[in-house]
């Protein structure tokens, strides 16, 4: 239904927050595509429901994930990338920081905007090219990056 779904906050200014992203990534790229879903606080469709919000992305057929500049800088790593690939779905990532969790060859990583906007609208016109990413970042989170995974780990580093 959509080209692109995106739930997530608009906030702050140039210098911290994420307004700098948007305008270099997120706008240009909907302004390319064909329909767009685009929601959450600061946008002129606000905030959704967790229904709303899901269904948002099921029926995209690309999920970017974009980062505040002080995420990029951190390389943190925004819950919008791992609620995207949760759900199976898709989107070209912006932080490097991705890489402390995914290989090259799981994510794809773009940090240029121009380059970010054609890369995305690639994979929004060959959907099939996303499977490959789809299933190997599906397949660790849902068994290495689950919350049982995660606790079991924390639990033994605390219990040496």
């Amino acid at each position: 239904r959509y080209d692109i779904g995106y739930v997530g906050s608009k906030w702050g200014n140039y210098s911290r927050g994420n307004i700098w992203e948007w305008e270099n990534y997120l706008k240009p790229l909907s302004d390319k595509s064909n329909s767009s879903f685009i929601a959450g606080p600061g946008t002129p469709k606000g905030v959704v429901s967790v229904d709303q919000h899901i269904n948002a992305l099921k029926l995209s057929a690309l999920c970017p994930s974009i980062h505040a500049t002080g995420w990029k800088a951190e390389r943190g790593i925004m819950d919008r990338f791992w609620t995207v690939h949760s759900l199976g779905r898709f989107g070209v990532v912006d932080n490097l920081g991705v890489y402390d969790f995914f290989n090259q060859d799981e994510v794809e990583v773009e940090t240029d905007p121009e380059a970010y906007i054609e890369k995305s609208m690639y994979y929004i016109k060959n959907p099939e090219m996303q499977k490959p990413f789809i299933q190997k970042v599906l397949k660790r989170i849902q068994n290495e990056y689950n919350q049982q995974f995660v606790w079991k780990n924390i639990l033994s580093k605390i219990l040496k």
